[in-house]
């Protein structure tokens, strides 16, 4: 999962509120004028690297919970300042669902009625378990004080839930959420009374409201075209090629995911990593057969193959000409 700039800026924002400061949040990463820019996407390696620092210079392990106390969705632009002036909960909520393209590259928020509730899944974060405890950390707190905007200062969520095991400091998350907490659950989220979720708040702003849903709308559309995972792959395969294709655990590791987060990600569109590095062989045996000199055995073996004849059949199979055939029209 990769994220926009607008939750970098909204992140270093809250972070300046308890003390951390975005120059050396961001140094040697991002420029600080770089966030007031068009929006642009935040690698995963990137944000681990941001979350990570801002750990250890808040000496806090309930660094999330904090960061996500003030409830404010501003920093995320005009789809940000919808959620703040919403008529209710429910609408804020169906506000972060429909633009959350403009937050990360997944469609991930599920809104389910569950008879007098309301519930509200968020996307899977792939990472170290306590990168993705400190932004679902940061996302549930920020949820929770949005109700409280909404709905006054008693109201509560009725259950939070976590994709991880409960952690240490787990006496934190029962002080700010002060309602169920359930852990190691599929996905993480939030269950809200219906009636919470529907009362109105006072300062909500219809007219407001209508012009920065259409703002928003217009920052989807100007939103850059996000590399995909199979982008990534792509070069990452291209780097650490070598002799042979790279272990996918290996090249995981190269991108900051699980193999398991990897393979999940790609199923997602439809590929697979086997696809993807018989692609890379086409291309490599491709360059290969145009240079001069070098035979087809050894394009064979430099790919791998133990034999002429099981590269031949992989090669015609991938491309329908023989490799002579295919060198032949190069020529």
């Amino acid at each position: 999962m990769a994220f926009s700039s607008l939750v970098l800026r909204h992140l270093t924002f809250e972070a300046a509120r308890v003390g951390i400061q975005c120059p050396g949040l961001l140094a040697g990463i991002f420029e600080r004028a770089s966030l007031g820019r068009e929006n642009f996407w935040v690698p995963d390696r990137d944000m681990f690297a941001i979350v990570a620092r801002a750990l250890r210079e808040s000496h806090r392990v309930d660094l999330g919970l904090r960061l996500g106390a003030q409830g404010s969705f501003t920093g995320l632009g005009a789809s940000g300042m919808l959620v703040s002036v919403a008529e209710s909960f429910r609408q804020a909520l169906r506000a972060l669902a429909h633009f959350e393209r403009l937050a990360c590259d997944t469609q991930g928020i599920t809104l389910k009625e569950l008879g007098a509730t309301l519930s509200l899944e968020l996307g899977q974060v792939d990472g170290p378990i306590w990168y993705k405890a400190c932004l679902t950390e940061f996302i549930t707190s920020n949820l929770a004080a949005l109700l409280v905007h909404f709905a006054g200062p008693q109201a509560r969520l009725t259950r939070v839930s976590f994709n991880y095991p409960a952690p240490e400091h787990v006496a934190a998350y029962e002080a700010a959420f002060g309602c169920e907490l359930r852990f190691d659950e599929p996905r993480a989220g939030i269950v809200v009374d219906a009636t919470l979720a529907d009362r109105v708040q006072m300062l909500s702003q219809p007219a407001l409201t209508e012009q920065l849903w259409q703002l928003s709308e217009q920052e989807l559309i100007r939103l850059p075209i996000l590399r995909t995972i199979v982008d990534d792959v792509r070069d990452e395969l291209r780097v650490h090629w070598g002799d042979r294709p790279p272990r996918i655990t290996a090249l995981a590791k190269h991108l900051g995911l699980s193999e398991r987060s990897l393979r999940r990600r790609l199923a997602e569109m439809k590929l697979d990593y086997r696809s993807l590095v018989a692609e890379r062989q086409r291309e490599v045996a491709s360059q290969m057969l145009r240079r001069q000199g070098v035979s087809i055995k050894e394009v064979a073996h430099g790919l791998g193959y133990y034999s002429p004849s099981a590269f031949h059949r992989a090669f015609k199979r991938w491309t329908g000409a023989s490799p002579m055939k295919h060198r032949r029209a190069d020529d």
